[in-house]
């Protein structure tokens, strides 16, 4: 394959298959990125309680969400910068959580079907490598019963 899709932001994928936790908590707060938001591909917004960093890959952290869908007619909009909607989030992952771009385990308030995915209450935020995307895809192509359902998003995360 020749040309490899890059996408910039995260991957939303239903959490739908076992993890394994770990005792590793960051002791450090992330990185604070100076990177804006593309304007072409849906926005999450969340803000965690007291806009707190995520530091645990353990514990859960009590947060707000809304879905922007960036004019995106096949995405639904979800709450609002005014009424936002409850979610828990936490790291997830090994190497890649020492990244600049961290990923995510959330768990929504209520079972949600997030951009045209099947409702679920527990979700990743993935960092998009390459590896990521082209297994993914893969998956999918081949029929994988096993293949979460992915779409690209960006995520803004307490303003960053």
């Amino acid at each position: 394959m020749k040309n490899v899709i890059r996408i910039i932001g995260y991957i939303l994928a239903i959490y739908v298959f076992a993890s394994c936790t770990d005792d590793i908590e960051a002791t450090e707060p992330p990185i604070q990125a100076t990177i804006s938001i593309s304007g072409t591909l849906p926005v999450m917004y969340i803000e965690t309680e007291n806009r707190q960093p995520v530091v645990s890959k353990e514990k859960y952290m009590n947060a707000t969400y809304w879905l922007d869908p960036m004019g995106n007619p096949d995405v639904e909009p979800l709450g609002t910068e005014g009424e936002q909607l409850p979610l828990q989030i936490r790291g997830r992952g090994h190497s890649s959580w020492k990244g600049l771009k961290k990923p995510y385990k959330i768990k929504l308030g209520k079972k949600t079907a997030l951009m045209g995915m099947p409702k679920n209450k527990h979700w990743a935020l993935l960092k998009p490598t390459e590896n990521t995307v082209t297994g993914l895809q893969l998956g999918k192509l081949m029929g994988m019963a096993w293949t979460p359902n992915f779409r690209p998003i960006e995520v803004m995360l307490n303003g960053d």
